[in-house]
């Protein structure tokens, strides 16, 4: 298959390493001297490596892909609309295209490294699931778009309570109760937004969720530790962007959410993280 990999990042030199042996790959990134629109003769797959914001600017560009080509994106974060991943798709990936999404423990360094990793795969699953066939990335199929999507959200917001737990010196019984409440509120999220409560159990919620706060690799690991240790602001992530998308645009779906609160209450300086993740222990 010929495929297009979108940013060349940690995570995009992952999923060259990861597809080369089996299929033809191009890489674009903005700094190319060549424009994307002349990378899309031919490509049957687009693998948007890069974070949801830069979709708004790409996905319009690439309608000059042919009818049925899947555009699949690993972005776990809001826009600057506070939109999700297919939220954004629907409204922005031209007409006749396929979008997929891509979500579960799947550390760069660690694919890179040739080590396996796993996801749920959504949306054009079919064509997801052939394409990562015989690779390190082991997936499975998951009809529950919406859920898998805010699940990949949500995880680097509660990635960023544990570690910092962690860091406090609390111990791994608060880790454990912790991870318990996480994954109670990401199974609520996907209730309210008409998803399976059961998507949070799999590789895109729990998997990815256990996946980020453990690694050493993990960028959200690293904040929750800054968050704790030296105080607001944290540092950028996908998750403090989350937070602030979340507040900006008024979104109510972590609404009386409690370990949510107490890492927006920290990360935006109202109160420190130690106090917050106090009134929910």
């Amino acid at each position: 298959m010929q495929i297009l990999i979108i940013g060349y990042g940690e995570m995009g030199r992952a999923m060259q390493r990861v597809l080369s042996p089996a299929h033809a790959l191009r890489v674009w990134q903005r700094r190319h001297s060549a424009t994307l629109e002349s990378q899309l003769a031919g490509v049957e797959l687009v693998l948007l490596c890069v974070p949801a914001r830069a979709h708004v600017d790409l996905l319009p560009r690439l309608d000059g892909c042919a009818p049925g080509t899947c555009v699949a994106t690993i972005a776990k974060g809001l826009d600057d609309q506070g939109r999700t991943p297919p939220e954004i798709m629907r409204a922005l990936l031209p007409e006749g295209l396929r979008a997929g999404y891509i979500y579960g423990p799947m550390i760069a360094e660690r694919l890179q490294a040739g080590q396996p990793g796993f996801a749920g795969v959504a949306g054009a699953d079919d064509v997801l699931t052939e394409v990562f066939a015989g690779s390190a990335l082991r997936t499975q199929p998951v009809a529950d778009v919406d859920g898998l999507a805010w699940c990949a959200v949500l995880k680097n917001v509660y990635t960023i309570a544990i570690s910092a737990a962690h860091a406090l010196g609390l111990g791994e019984n608060v880790t454990g109760v912790l991870v318990v409440q996480a994954l109670a509120e990401m199974r609520e999220v996907v209730r309210r937004v008409g998803g399976e409560a059961d998507t949070a159990l799999g590789a895109g919620g729990l998997g990815d969720l256990v996946t980020t706060f453990s690694s050493a690799d993990s960028n959200h690991q690293r904040i929750g530790r800054r968050l704790a240790l030296e105080g607001p602001p944290p540092g950028p992530g996908e998750g403090v962007n989350t937070l602030a998308m979340i507040a900006r645009h008024g979104r109510d779906e972590a609404e009386g959410l409690s370990l949510f609160a107490a890492v927006a209450e920290a990360v935006a300086g109202r109160q420190r993280i130690g106090d917050s993740l106090a009134k929910v222990l």
